[in-house]
């Protein structure tokens, strides 16, 4: 596959002043063995190529927990994708198709996330299963993985949701957030870990259970969930790292399960949370299945979308006041929609590419007592620039692909600057959305930080003239698994970035290039 992938990195003259600024030196689009890609049909907005892709082939058991990122090191992003009781490693041709590589040795587990891990360079992937157990897969940079022992023992105490990870004690290393739902009661009377139970129990009959918190000391993983003061029970359906109230360090929401308040950890930066979550006005209760957050009306803060089932009103859109706090503006804006809909897997992204945030959702209403789950559509909500959105649709989109879908993981599979959607199902294989949408201007940044992929709580911002576009990097939104770390950045009719700024994670170091050509890739490498 190595003659269809990118030439080696080289310095444009604008940037000659600043070797740590390297764009990607563009070759024609690759043609994997499959062949040409189903032509592109913009009055689609969306087109399922999974058949062309290969992705359909991963099985109909896809599960929650799909991700995406460059596994093996070529400058695309590849895909794991749970198939039947394990995972495996699909890697990308270049084009946007995918050819199955490598089993993960596991049984039953969904990807948690994929991240660097271990310091040594090659992303490494966290894997959860539903009987509790977290493991942590080492990989080689070529898209192979290997089970690792470099995590603590944990204790079996309830069904796992799912896992994210930050610096939150500045150490250079991503410590580990464990959320677990609560446990299932079997046939024979126990739960899990041996406890005895009532069969038939319903959740509210079980004990608590309590997420797990691994600190990195710089020399190895503790387990510091005491500590760190986030041992109180808590039935956690979903989570992800961000500077929520824009201080500095990192801080964790929390989405619970079974209709409780969300939780907002605020950090110190020393592995240390407080619960802030009331005093933030975010005191709706919830089934929380997934979150992502952006800058959705060009005001330079971040706004906060968290999905939820029936009848809560399909999500909440968590925007900040000037005093600092949230208020749910959901309705206001837009996406009155959503009430009919149970949404899991989430994406705010530009995927347009016309200088604002749009939303992507997949949905579902799970299982009710009886068994019955009810399949839905996905829907695409844009932005109209001033953070009102307005739900479009076509007829024989890949949108109206009805399933019990779960997870959604987010990137630019075949290299032509819009982003597409990988869409996990518990009833059907994977659907591979193509973004077929007119795209403006755009520029994809690579961040080479030393320490860690991806850089959790980097901020990169272009400026264009008197207009700025901002994006923050974060910890595993949407539901389940990770997606791209390349951050895209939509610029509408611009015809060049004045100058590019990052700001590294903890704020402490900047960087700014410019004047830069649109429609590129650019990798930024970290200097202090």
């Amino acid at each position: 596959m190595s003659l269809f992938r990118r030439a080696a990195l080289v310095l444009l003259a604008s940037s000659c002043a600043n070797p740590a600024v390297a764009p990607d030196v563009i070759v024609p689009k690759p043609v994997g063995p499959r062949g040409p890609a189903p032509a592109v049909r913009p009055e689609l907005l969306f087109q399922d190529i999974s058949d062309w892709s290969g992705v359909r082939d991963a099985g109909q058991d896809a599960g929650p927990g799909v991700t995406a990122a460059d596994l093996d090191d070529d400058g695309d992003d590849d895909l794991i994708l749970p198939s039947g009781p394990g995972l495996e490693v699909w890697l990308n041709w270049g084009d946007g198709s995918f050819d199955r590589k490598e089993a993960i040795d596991i049984d039953g587990g969904y990807v948690g996330c994929v991240a660097e891990l271990t310091g040594d360079r090659p992303l490494d992937v966290l894997v959860v299963n539903g009987a509790g157990r977290l493991r942590l897969f080492e990989g080689a940079g070529d898209g192979t993985f290997t089970p690792s022992k470099r995590l603590p023992d944990l204790p079996i105490t309830g069904t796992s949701s799912g896992v994210t990870f930050g610096d939150f004690n500045y150490t250079g290393r991503l410590s580990i957030f464990y959320g677990r739902m609560v446990p299932t009661c079997s046939p024979e009377g126990r739960l899990a870990d041996g406890t005895p139970c009532t069969p038939g129990a319903t959740p509210d009959q079980l004990p608590p259970v309590v997420p797990t918190f691994l600190l990195h000391t710089g020399s190895g993983f503790v387990d510091y969930t005491v500590q760190s003061g986030l041992a109180g029970p808590t039935k956690v359906q979903s989570m992800m790292v961000m500077d929520l109230n824009g201080d500095g360090p990192l801080d964790l929401f929390v989405g619970t399960e079974g209709d409780q308040r969300d939780l907002v950890y605020l950090g110190d930066a020393k592995g240390h949370f407080v619960e802030r979550g009331v005093e933030l006005g975010m005191t709706v209760k919830t089934s929380a299945m997934g979150s992502d957050a952006a800058d959705l009306d060009g005001d330079g803060d971040p706004e906060l979308f968290v999905s939820d089932y029936l009848p809560k009103g399909g999500g909440q859109l968590w925007v900040r006041q000037p005093d600092g706090r949230f208020v749910n503006e959901a309705t206001a804006r837009g996406l009155a929609d959503l009430a009919q809909y149970s949404a899991w897997g989430v994406g705010l992204h530009d995927f347009d590419s016309d200088g604002d945030v749009d939303l992507l959702c997949v949905n579902a209403i799970p299982k009710d007592h009886s068994g019955v789950a009810m399949q839905q559509e996905r829907l695409y909500f844009d932005n109209d620039g001033t953070g009102h959105f307005t739900r479009h649709v076509a007829a024989g989109s890949g949108l109206d692909l009805s399933t019990e879908a779960r997870g959604a993981t987010f990137a630019d599979f075949d290299d032509d600057g819009a982003i597409d959607v990988i869409v996990a199902s518990t009833d059907l294989g994977p659907q591979h959305l193509r973004n077929d949408l007119p795209q403006g201007a755009w520029l994809k940044v690579k961040l080479d930080y030393p320490w860690y992929r991806p850089a959790v709580g980097a901020i990169v911002t272009a400026r264009l003239g008197a207009r700025s576009v901002t994006r923050w990097v974060h910890g595993t939104p949407s539901f389940g698994g990770t997606s791209s770390l390349v951050v895209h950045l939509g610029l509408g009719a611009a015809e060049a970035v004045d100058e590019l700024i990052v700001r590294w994670p903890h704020g402490e170091t900047q960087q700014v290039v410019g004047p830069l050509p649109v429609r590129q890739t650019l990798t930024v490498r970290y200097e202090r």
